[in-house]
């Protein structure tokens, strides 16, 4: 190829370049929240015109998987995925609609840590699925986020903190190998008056529904 005709291809992607980089920070930001958070930290290199800007998603999708296998027998948590999840609730701002945790290790060390951040974000829909080890408890900071819409949980322990006043937007309610009681179990159902979907599979401690 020519050095004229290299020269116009170069001009043709610069140019491409420029209209992504110049793209409203909202349309950016709904670009990557279509990607894992991993990748899209990784765009910060692209230019400045795109540098924290995953840090306004409005989706995140946090997996383990990225780090590693999800085979075999259940080992300590990958220090760099823990990185990750610290880096994207910390540095994270404006508002958070929806967040996706998984993992197949062990997190009972950061877990409550991952709740509080999270709780002080107060997105619309969280889903956790954490399956490997003991259930998980939810500490009663989560319980105060006030906008919550879906809620998602696998392997988890739930009980009501005494001021707990109801998920007053909670539509969709999915619980999966969860342990509570029958009393927590019925609050937290009754003071969800908007809740029309309601999922429970593979429950402990509730004998009657």
């Amino acid at each position: 190829m020519g050095s004229s005709k290299k020269a116009k291809v170069k001009s043709r992607r610069a140019a491409k370049s420029d209209r992504l980089s110049s793209l409203p920070l909202e349309i950016k930001a709904d670009i990557l929240s279509r990607l894992n958070v991993q990748d899209a930290v990784r765009t910060n290199i692209l230019s400045s015109a795109w540098r924290s800007t995953w840090t306004t998603i409005p989706e995140m999708l946090l997996c383990d998987c990225t780090y590693t296998s999800c085979q075999g027998s259940v080992t300590s948590a990958p220090p760099k995925f823990i990185t990750l999840v610290d880096m994207a609730l910390s540095l994270h701002r404006g508002p958070l609609h929806g967040i996706t945790i998984l993992g197949r290790k062990n997190y009972h060390d950061v877990f409550g840590r991952w709740m509080h951040k999270l709780s002080m974000k107060s997105p619309n829909s969280v889903t956790i699925k954490l399956t490997s080890a003991s259930r998980y408890r939810i500490p009663s900071c989560f319980f105060s986020i006030s906008d919550l819409e879906h809620l998602d949980i696998k392997n988890c322990i739930i009980s009501l903190p005494q001021m707990f006043k109801g998920f007053e937007w909670l539509t969709t309610l999915d619980l999966e190998n969860f342990s509570s009681t029958d009393s927590d179990n019925d609050n937290l159902i009754s003071c969800s008056p908007e809740m029309s979907v309601l999922v429970l599979k593979s429950l402990e401690g509730i004998s009657c529904l």
